[in-house]
């Protein structure tokens, strides 16, 4: 259901649950590595690498969709105009954020749990989570045209699905942003692919994404009970878990008015750019004042992941001048409007 231009439902829905995943699992991985969980244990191995498997290729389906379906100028013209606009859109909060982590790293060194690389390495070389995934979301709209018609968009998913299959079925070691564009590919175009299929939502369908889903739960927890798994069994379990949530949400949103939903979407980008640095400035915080209760670091990190990123939105978000650092091309709509 569409409710609006840029509202569609089992999209919010789907990012929703995304960015709830990606928060607590880089929330959890924070406290493995700060010591306070062992990253042996099962009850940290299989929930953290099954929601790596399905939570960020979901992101990319999502934009690969609303990158395809929205598009009207398919032209080698429009094409050009579209990366300028990406390059704006996704380069501002990348460059912003990578660069407050960064000196975050760099001038509280001892109290955060990874230590920074150089500048030039980490933005352009090998990007820092969660800020990858703009860059190569970026280069995927650089590669990927958006195209007219079907028979288009399932040629270049094939292509998508042979480079992959190339990489996961051959022991090749490629750079991490080429990795990354081969490994994510798939998806984007997946999403791409599925503004081309109509689902009818009967019992057949229904059976078998639970089928999906079950067989994915239970391979994961077969599968990560000793650490990460093979690139085959990674991929063939990405593809059970991402297939079978998508449909859900696609499912459980038919005749939703969306209102929930669409009204925490416009946070979803604040909570991602920000849940990290809040996360480690609330550690930093803690340790400084001699906290070390689990208790409490946990309780008050996902306190700053979820809620200082929506505040810190609330504040701005009728102010251009501070949000061009997270919507720049919003932030110059609002000033051009208010001359």
């Amino acid at each position: 259901m569409v409710n609006s231009r840029k509202n569609i439902n089992w999209i919010d829905y789907t990012k929703t649950f995304a960015i709830f995943m990606v928060v607590t699992t880089h929330l959890y991985m924070s406290f493995a590595k700060s010591g306070w969980v062992s990253k042996d244990a099962l009850f940290y191995n299989i929930p953290i690498q099954m929601s790596l498997v399905f939570t960020v290729q979901l992101f990319f389906v999502c934009s690969g969709f609303l990158y395809q379906y929205f598009r009207k100028d398919t032209s080698v013209k429009g094409h050009f105009k579209n990366i300028v606009n990406k390059a704006i859109a996704l380069g501002v909060p990348y460059f912003v954020f990578s660069g407050i982590s960064l000196a975050i790293k760099n001038v509280f060194s001892a109290s955060v749990n990874s230590k920074p690389s150089s500048i030039l390495h980490t933005l352009f070389i090998k990007p820092m989570a969660p800020y990858w995934y703009l860059y190569v979301l970026f280069l995927l709209f650089v590669i990927i045209p958006c195209v007219n018609d079907k028979k288009k968009i399932y040629i270049i998913f094939v292509l998508s699905v042979a480079a992959k299959f190339i990489y996961v079925f051959f022991p090749i070691k490629l750079p991490y942003i080429l990795m990354q564009i081969v490994s994510q590919s798939i998806w984007f175009t997946f999403g791409m692919l599925l503004t081309t299929i109509e689902f009818k939502y009967n019992y057949l369908e229904k059976f078998l994404c639970l089928i999906l889903g079950g067989v994915g739960i239970i391979l994961s927890i077969f599968f990560f009970r000793v650490g990460n798994g093979t690139r085959i069994i990674r991929f063939s379990l990405s593809i059970l878990l991402v297939l079978s949530l998508l449909y859900c949400f696609m499912w459980i949103s038919r005749g939703s008015s969306g209102r929930l939903t669409s009204g925490l979407r416009k946070y979803i980008l604040p909570i991602f750019l920000m849940h990290t640095i809040f996360a480690a400035g609330m550690r930093i915080l803690l340790t400084k004042a001699g906290i070390s209760l689990f208790s409490v670091h946990i309780v008050l990190g996902t306190v700053a992941s979820f809620v200082f990123p929506v505040l810190v939105y609330i504040f701005i978000q009728n102010k251009w001048y501070l949000l061009v650092f997270i919507e720049p091309l919003k932030a110059w709509k609002m000033k051009k409007s208010s001359k």
